[in-house]
């Protein structure tokens, strides 16, 4: 219950008003920047709050789900595999039933990869969040 009333209580007030310091106004952010920041927040706040209860339960924060030792292991790749499938199929059938156009490429070279890399990185926190 300790755990609940933290994260769900404290955590989204403290991302909103983190985000605000950061920012200043949610409104000048694009959407990308807005949910990588609340993706890695919501992760790092979780995080913290669980640190603090293997602290006061005396367990291992990886007793909790993340064990160090398997952060890049099976599950880790199996997960990103379903999760890239799962996002693969979704699109594919949006566009198959008419609701999506790749069109043109808006992005060449090098703007190509910084993105791919920033949503690998936020697709990253979601899947740990």
């Amino acid at each position: 219950m300790i755990f609940l009333a933290l994260v769900f209580v404290f955590c989204p007030a403290l991302v909103n008003e983190a985000a605000r310091d950061v920012f200043g106004s949610l409104r000048s952010m694009d959407s990308t920047t807005i949910l990588l920041f609340f993706e890695a927040g919501n992760f790092a706040l979780l995080l913290g709050v669980t640190a603090g209860m293997a602290v006061l339960e005396r367990r291992r924060i990886g007793d909790y789900g993340l064990p160090v030792n398997e952060i890049f292991g099976k599950n880790f790749w199996l997960g990103a595999l379903l999760g890239l499938a799962e996002v693969s199929v979704l699109v594919g059938l949006i566009t198959v039933f008419g609701g999506y156009s790749f069109g043109a490429f808006a992005l060449h070279g090098a703007e190509v990869v910084r993105w791919g890399l920033v949503h690998l990185l936020l697709f990253l926190f979601v899947g740990l969040y």
